[in-house]
């Protein structure tokens, strides 16, 4: 009893029992419950956890790690020991010794907490000393191409067969929406005709395992075709690796005039944003194709263009026009729309800069 609450600060039934009994203690250290947290994720990865996630587990306990030696000038703290001042001393030394950005600090600060509340459910910690906090998150934006970046992209002359793939597959996503894992794992089985003579891919996303429904159009039918059977595994497509097209890619933009590097997973942006909410359709069936499991996964897609807000707007004024009336107006046309078709026909140079400005966001 005495020793239980000298290592924890407090005692309960069931630790004294464990003792008694013989079995072993759980770590009291935070660096040894992290490495044993590690150990266990490393023996699921094939199974039902990632590989990629594990390394970043990885990273995680080396930059924790190298906190604690700086502040601490040690190698492990006691779990007991741990309090605000500590969430907030590691959150400064990512940010500012590390040099994370905002996106990153959260993942390993997520990270962290994942180890105290370990704790805390195994008995260790009699509280979770960060339950109540939640790491900042910056706000997700849509990386979509625009659309005069996407036709350049796709008019622009390559000589090298690297890049025209590259150029291709990243196409091929564009107007599908697959993202590169799911699409190094297609295959012609995965396609299936419709009733109607329509091809569609019928899969499962790699990430959560919710079903993608998607059909062909013409471009990627024709991509399809063009590379049929060239893959040395039997696959759809002939695939880079993530790394090596995202390199072409970044060539690419500057062969086309693009003033931004692309990356692969911009394709699947650009599908959400361009080729479908742009184009009108309900952002609950682009969240259905994408296989999105929320709806708020979608939402970062929608930015709205401000040809699809003209043509939103000319459709409800349609659809309103006549409908609904005011007393004690003339219903006769007002002069002052003849004033205001002259102004938009003719702008002076500040307000086509300032229309310019807007529609470019």
């Amino acid at each position: 009893h005495k020793e239980i609450k000298d290592s924890l600060g407090f005692v309960t039934a069931e630790l004294v029992k464990n003792a008694l009994k013989g079995i072993a203690q759980k770590p009291l250290t935070l660096m040894k419950l992290f490495e044993e947290h590690n150990d266990e994720f490393k023996k699921r990865v094939g199974v039902d956890r990632k590989k990629e996630a594990h390394d970043l587990y990885v990273v995680s306990y080396n930059h924790l790690l190298a906190f604690i030696r700086k502040k601490y000038d040690a190698d492990d703290v006691m779990l007991r020991s741990l309090n605000l001042r500590f969430y907030e001393d590691y959150e400064l030394f990512l940010r500012t010794d590390r040099g994370l950005q905002q996106k990153t600090v959260h993942q390993h600060l997520y990270n962290f907490k994942k180890i105290t509340k370990r704790a805390f459910n195994q008995g260790t910690l009699r509280r979770d000393p960060y339950m109540k906090l939640f790491p900042e998150l910056p706000p997700l934006k849509s990386r979509h191409l625009k659309l005069e970046d996407l036709e350049k992209l796709m008019q622009c002359q390559l000589d090298r067969p690297n890049l025209r793939r590259a150029r291709d597959l990243f196409v091929f996503s564009t107007f599908t929406g697959l993202c590169h894992a799911d699409l190094t794992r297609l295959s012609d089985e995965h396609i299936e005709q419709a009733s109607d003579g329509s091809l569609w891919i019928h899969t499962e996303r790699q990430k959560t395992g919710t079903p993608e429904c998607v059909r062909l159009m013409e471009i990627p039918l024709k991509i399809v075709e063009k590379y049929k059977g060239m893959d040395s595994n039997g696959k759809l497509l002939p695939m880079l690796t993530k790394e090596s097209m995202n390199r072409h890619l970044k060539k690419m933009s500057v062969m086309c005039g693009i003033n931004r590097p692309i990356s692969f997973h911009q394709a699947r942006h650009t599908f959400g944003s361009i080729i479908c909410l742009s184009q009108g359709i309900p952002i609950e069936t682009v969240s259905k194709i994408m296989g999105h499991r929320h709806i708020t996964t979608t939402q970062r897609y929608a930015k709205v263009t401000q040809d699809k807000i003209d043509r939103d707007v000319d459709c409800l004024n349609g659809i309103i026009s006549g409908r609904f009336s005011l007393s004690d107006i003339d219903t006769a046309p007002s002069p002052i729309l003849k004033d205001y078709s002259q102004r938009r026909v003719n702008p002076s140079m500040k307000q086509r800069e300032y229309i310019t400005k807007i529609m470019e966001g």
